[in-house]
C-alpha cells in the first residue's frame, strides 16, 4: 500500500470560475465526480487573460465522444501527442512547442483527474499547436464536437466555445 506514490491535489487554477470551485460534477451527465467511480478531464480555454470556456467530462462521456470522432482524426490526434509532447513543469509554455506563453497568451489547459487529485500532469496547449491539430481533422470529427457543444452546451455563444476540437488524453 505505501508503495503507490501520492497524486497531487487538483490547482485552483483548474477550479471552475463559473462554480466558483472545483467541479464536483461531469458537465455532460451530471455524474458526481467525487465519488471516484471513474477519472474525468478538465478542459480550460483561456483568451486574454479569461477563462471563456471550461468543462469536465467524465470518462464514459469522454470515450461517448471519441466514438464519433472518424478514425483518421483519432490517429492524427494521437500521432500530433506522439511526436510533440514533451512535459514541462508549470503552465507558461506550450508542452507541444515550447513557446512561452505570458498571461495573456491563447491557451488551452487539460488534466485528468480522480475525485479532487491530478492522475496525470496538467497539459498545456498554445492556440499555435491546436490549430496544427484542427487543420487534419476529418469533417466527420468537427461535426460530432459542433453537435456536442450544441447538445452540452447550448447557452455558450459562439465567440465564447472553444474553436477547436481538444486533444483528449
Amino acid at each position: 500500500m505505501g508503495d503507490e506514490p501520492e497524486l497531487e491535489p487538483i490547482p485552483p487554477l483548474l477550479h471552475s470560475v463559473f462554480l466558483d470551485g472545483p467541479f464536483r460534477s461531469c458537465s455532460v451527465c451530471g455524474e458526481d465526480l467525487m465519488l471516484g467511480a471513474v477519472p474525468y478531464q478538465i478542459q480550460k480555454v483561456w483568451r486574454n487573460r479569461e477563462v471563456v470556456f471550461e468543462m469536465a467530462v467524465c470518462a464514459r462521456c469522454c470515450v461517448d465522444l471519441l466514438r464519433q470522432f472518424s478514425r483518421e482524426s483519432l490517429e492524427k490526434m494521437k500521432g500530433f501527442v506522439e511526436k510533440h509532447y514533451r512535459p514541462v513543469a508549470g503552465v507558461s509554455v506550450c508542452h507541444f512547442c515550447a513557446k512561452i506563453l505570458d498571461e495573456g497568451s491563447e491557451r488551452e489547459i487539460e488534466a485528468v483527474c480522480s475525485m479532487a487529485r491530478l492522475l496525470r500532469p496538467v497539459v498545456v496547449v498554445c492556440a499555435d499547436c491546436n490549430a496544427k491539430v484542427q487543420e487534419d481533422l476529418s469533417r466527420k470529427t468537427r461535426e460530432a464536437w459542433g453537435d456536442f457543444m450544441d447538445r452540452n452546451f447550448p447557452g455558450v455563444p459562439r465567440q465564447m466555445e472553444p474553436e477547436n476540437t481538444p486533444l483528449l488524453f
